[in-house]
């Protein structure tokens, strides 16, 4: 479903719209438009384009529909009765493929999905965005925990400055471990 462009019938769509259609629209999002999903591509001269010469596909998603994707693969690409995504295909993305360091103990990393961590004994799997936006999937208590940080911060590419955005708080991932371990032993 992430990629660049998506052929559906022979048609061509881009990502923003292949989204409105097979995800959004379904699953009732209130707020995402396809404007709301942008590319991002680092400049010839960029450091990050040394990293990789692919560009980033961003989404702006409110916390509400944020919760929406979150349940989504929290039902197996279940949404109401209908199959909106392969079951398998979501096992295998909040699958771990590698195990990571710098994010806290026992992350590892699926299709786009951070899986394990946070210090719980429980199969979690997560989204992580910029500046402490989360959407957490708790199999085991059938829940989904979606947090953003800086509703108010605009995120494109020109919104800010890189020092401005370096001043913003940003909830790291022992704090989200602390969010959530308190939810867990309300």
């Amino acid at each position: 479903m992430f990629w660049a462009e998506y052929t559906n019938a022979n048609s061509i769509r881009k990502i923003g719209e292949a989204f409105q259609a097979e995800i959004a629209a379904p699953t009732q999002m209130q707020d995402f438009r396809t404007d709301d999903m942008y590319y991002l591509k680092a400049e010839d001269n960029a450091p990050a384009f040394a990293r990789s010469t692919y560009p980033a596909y961003h989404f702006r998603l409110t916390t509400r529909d944020m919760a929406r994707f979150g349940y989504l693969f929290l039902r197996g690409g279940n949404w109401n009765g209908k199959q909106l995504l392969p079951a398998d295909w979501v096992r295998e993305s909040t699958t771990s493929y590698s195990k990571t360091t710098g994010f806290g103990e026992g992350f590892g990393y699926g299709y786009l999905w951070w899986v394990r961590g946070y210090g719980l004994k429980l199969d979690v799997f997560s989204a992580r965005g910029a500046l402490g936006k989360y959407v957490v999937v708790i199999p085991d208590r059938d829940w989904v925990v979606a947090f953003a940080n800086h509703t108010e911060f605009p995120d494109g590419p020109q919104a800010a400055s890189a020092a401005e955005v370096k001043e913003l708080p940003d909830v790291p991932v022992p704090a989200m471990s602390k969010l959530l371990t308190l939810l867990l032993a309300a």
